[in-house]
């Protein structure tokens, strides 16, 4: 039966009666749902799609995307010239971003990863939209798990992973960049740590896995915390094996009885939030503690000092390996989320050489 005989049934119905009109409706909608495309003459709706366009570790796309080749050469090139006052002009006039983005990019590599720095493109995809609208793809090959959050108002763009060799960790650089009026612009930019004291997201969970069933409950908390961390993604970039990581963690201990044995272990109630640290003379602790009213700097700092000591002498803390970041937040603040109150961090030298 064709969809115009189909209205003319429906519509015959509802003629002879009133109570069938509602039937007739119902039939109508049925005949709708399942004709398929070929029924209807039209194609099917087309689906995002994301292609594998280079492996790197060059750009090598000067035979197939000629602009995006060309736009990611010299990228690539102010990266490594430290050039960093041009990124900003990268980024598309709708892009939200600051005249000081390649700036606050430097500090942020400069906190993480030892010089000299090596950049490379080591993947490049490209993404369609037929919508232009906004889509989360899983099906990008060789993306290590990560779902690609696409840019809305872009029908065509393209997700490039740039890896960053540090002396001591490897980093990647994810950027998007679309083509608009002949131009190739950059949308979205996000840095991700990839490695923490030479090992991934993966090695870290082996160990979270390896401390739970040996039962050392709070070193298998911080082993599976950093796993997370490693895989903690935003727009335009998230890792759906972040969920599975942090599930785990606190079937182990739960951040409230990790809280209350700290506590109770230093007989105070001050401490609201416990979780890892990465820095890059390894991992650490950080802590938020709360204080009930601006104390002088001197005496927070004394304060951080002792609470190190009481979490080497704990064996939280191993000593000569991991430091303590404090942070300071006045009652009824988020625990969650650092203050601008702002805190100290120790090395582990200075835990040890008492030198602050």
């Amino acid at each position: 039966m064709s969809i115009y005989q189909a209205k003319v049934l429906v519509a015959g119905v509802a003629q002879r009666s009133r109570s069938l009109i509602l039937l007739g409706g119902m039939l109508g909608l049925c005949l709708n749902s399942t004709a398929t495309a070929k029924d209807l003459g039209a194609p099917p709706p087309s689906l995002p799609t994301c292609d594998l366009l280079s492996r790197g570790p060059g750009v090598a796309l000067q035979n197939q995307e000629v602009l995006l080749h060309s736009v990611l050469s010299d990228f690539l090139d102010d990266l490594k010239n430290n050039r960093w006052e041009k990124l900003e002009n990268y980024f598309h006039p709708r892009a939200k971003r600051t005249k000081d983005l390649g700036e606050k990019l430097r500090l942020l590599l400069q906190n993480r990863y030892d010089t000299p720095w090596q950049f490379s493109v080591f993947r490049v995809w490209r993404i369609k939209i037929p919508s232009s609208g906004k889509a989360i793809l899983d099906s990008c090959p060789e993306s290590s798990g990560a779902s690609v959050i696409a840019q809305y108002g872009y029908e065509n763009q393209y997700m490039i992973w740039f890896q960053i060799m540090g002396q001591n960790e490897l980093g990647r650089l994810m950027l998007i960049m679309a083509p608009d009026k002949g131009k190739m612009y950059a949308t979205a930019l996000r840095l991700q740590q990839w490695s923490q004291q030479g090992e991934d997201s993966e090695a870290w969970e082996q160990k979270g896995i390896t401390l739970a069933k040996a039962e050392q409950k709070i070193p298998a908390y911080f082993a599976f915390d950093v796993a997370q961390k490693l895989l903690a993604g935003e727009d335009p970039v998230v890792y759906p094996k972040q969920r599975k990581l942090l599930n785990t963690r606190d079937s182990i201990i739960s951040q409230t009885e990790l809280v209350k044995k700290l506590n109770e272990a230093l007989k105070i109630n001050s401490i609201a939030y416990i979780g890892s640290l990465l820095t890059k003379e390894g991992t650490g602790i950080l802590i938020r503690e709360v204080v009930q009213k601006q104390e002088p700097t001197a005496e927070l700092q004394k304060s951080c000092m002792s609470r190190g000591k009481a979490l080497m002498d704990l064996g939280w803390l191993t000593k000569g390996k991991e430091g303590l970041r404090c942070n300071y937040i006045f009652p009824g603040m988020n625990p969650d989320q650092d203050s601008q109150m702002g805190g100290f961090y120790l090395a582990p030298e200075d835990l040890i050489n008492n030198k602050k």
